[in-house]
């Protein structure tokens, strides 16, 4: 099963559902119920990658922004991802996609 994730706006609900609710802030996605987002979003999508996995998701994409992490930061992260999975990104004008497949993981 493969699911889809927009890093920016989970992010942003994430965030407006600390401010409007006591308890059971996080995602409503139970694949992310492990997961908080960081200031640094290659933290930040790595942590959401490692939630997802261990929740049981065979692949995800999380997209994300262009504009939110440098070239040099993607790539590291892609050898992060590619550590715990297999992950491949695109990139097109200005969106960036991640595909992580657990079933390909390497160690």
């Amino acid at each position: 099963m493969t699911v889809d994730f927009d890093y920016e706006q989970l992010v942003a609900d994430f965030n407006h559902s600390l401010n409007t609710q006591l308890r059971g802030h996080g995602s409503e996605n139970r694949y992310l119920e492990t997961w908080v987002p960081d200031e640094d979003p290659v933290k930040g999508i790595l942590n959401m990658a490692e939630s997802a996995l261990s929740a049981g998701c065979d692949e995800l994409q999380i997209a994300f922004s262009g504009t939110l992490i440098d070239a040099e930061a993607r790539r590291a992260l892609v050898a992060a991802i590619n550590q715990i999975a297999h992950g491949t990104l695109s990139e097109n004008s200005d969106r960036c996609n991640l595909v992580i497949r657990a079933s390909q993981a390497t160690s």
